[in-house]
């Protein structure tokens, strides 16, 4: 599986699309911190990849920050999966985590 990677370029960039995976999070395989890689995975299914042209996605963290990382995309899944949708300042959390200098 090949992840393109993305680095949003605002932390309301980065609100916009979690909020559009919370939308449609039954096309979402999984979400997960990669802390061997040290960065955020985003796995799409099939219909997202190949009908909605959407790539699976993968935002490079700082590696001081993978373990906040881990406990904050843990909370925004339990929420979302309660219907909660993530908050400006979750977007503003993780953009402070995300290594820009790393393609």
């Amino acid at each position: 599986m090949s992840f393109s990677t993305m680095i949003p370029a605002t932390s309301h960039e980065l609100y916009d699309h979690l909020l559009k995976l919370h939308e449609n999070r039954s096309h979402v395989k999984s979400i997960k911190v990669d802390q061997l890689d040290g960065s955020l995975k985003i796995d799409l299914d099939w219909t997202a990849n190949n009908l909605g042209k959407v790539p699976d996605m993968r935002i490079p963290l700082k590696k001081k920050d993978v373990a906040q990382a881990v406990e904050l995309v843990e909370r925004l899944e339990t929420r979302s999966s309660q219907g909660t949708p993530p908050s400006q300042g979750d977007a503003e959390a993780l953009f402070g985590m995300i290594d820009a200098q790393r393609h």
